[in-house]
């Protein structure tokens, strides 16, 4: 799986929410405004697109969508 496809979807879901396109280094929650309620939403996409399990530990740890990228690329491999 291809960090630029992962990258690509996790950013079309925060425009969705937000209507702003995320940056890799983009703050998920000062500059891109997500709650946990978007957390949340995010967390199920990525796990029904890419068929695997993210802890709620992991998930406290994000801040930037480079973290969200990161955690999905280390959950397939």
């Amino acid at each position: 799986m291809k960090e630029k496809e992962i990258y690509e979807f996790i950013c079309t879901f925060v425009a969705n929410r937000v209507g702003v396109t995320p940056r890799l280094k983009s703050d998920l929650y000062d500059y891109l405004g997500l709650d946990i309620f978007d957390m949340m939403e995010l967390v199920i996409a990525l796990e029904e697109k890419y068929v695997i399990h993210i802890d709620e530990p992991l998930v406290e740890k994000w801040k930037t969508i480079e973290d969200v990228v990161n955690t999905v690329c280390e959950q397939i491999s």
